[in-house]
């Protein structure tokens, strides 16, 4: 335990000052090394917020009903009871990745944008034969030799040059952070306004605004952001017409 904490500790201080990592970023990275049970620190790493965060980001109003409810602290319970007797949590970990982010969020993001362009898209390394032979792996196949895909580049030797699969990972994300700071800028005025946010009731304006503030100053990535404004255009859009 105390080698991994010095582990996390070590990373975090020498990890890139990149358009994607954040100062609230890596103080989060930091905080993770408390983390004893390694499936609530898969929970917490994937969470938007941890649960004093969000608590503190709720109006005074909000504060006060969910002062009881442990609702987080329920499924970071949950998790640990997904170990089977004699289960490694690096399997159910894989389990959960694969039920959860890949199938809600990265298949499914595939799947929209590419019917919305025409694009038929294949996802070869999802298809169910190869997922039934990684899954009956032995244990501790998926990391051997201290590398995650040295299987994957093994079985892809013959077919994919070295000067291809020894080249750094290449993300595909959007220049989101640019957009809200510039292009979509008055939009995100708008919605996040200290009138609006009132008006709404759910969130503390004075801790969003901290918030926003934060992220125009490149103190904070934009998800965060992302959500409060989509979820405020969403009430516009399909709830307040229905309740005038």
């Amino acid at each position: 335990m105390a080698a991994r904490k010095t582990l996390v500790t070590l990373i975090s201080l020498t990890l890139p000052f990149g358009p994607n990592m954040s100062l609230e970023r890596i103080e989060k990275f930091r905080r993770l090394q408390w983390v004893e049970s390694p499936l609530k620190l898969y929970a917490l790493a994937r969470l938007l917020l941890w649960p004093e965060e969000k608590r503190a980001l709720y109006s005074p109003q909000l504060q006060v009903h969910f002062r009881e409810r442990k609702a987080d602290e329920d499924i970071l319970t949950m998790l640990d009871s997904l170990v089977r007797v004699g289960e490694r949590p690096w399997s159910v970990l894989s389990e959960l990745e694969m039920q959860v982010y890949m199938g809600w969020r990265t298949l499914r993001d595939t799947d929209t944008m590419s019917m919305a362009h025409s694009l038929e898209v294949r996802v070869p390394f999802v298809d169910h034969h190869i997922v039934e032979f990684v899954c009956g792996l032995p244990p501790g196949w998926e990391r051997r030799w201290g590398h995650p895909k040295r299987l994957l580049e093994a079985s892809l030797r013959d077919v994919i040059p070295p000067e291809i699969s020894a080249r750094r990972k290449q993300g595909f994300a959007l220049p989101m952070a640019k957009w809200m700071r510039e292009d979509l800028r008055e939009i995100l005025e708008d919605v996040l306004s200290e009138e609006s946010l009132r008006r709404r009731g759910i969130f503390s304006p004075n801790e969003v605004r901290r918030r926003y503030a934060h992220f125009r100053e490149g103190r904070s990535a934009y998800p965060l952001i992302w959500f409060l404004v989509i979820l405020e255009l969403w009430f516009r859009e399909m709830l307040d017409p229905i309740t005038r």
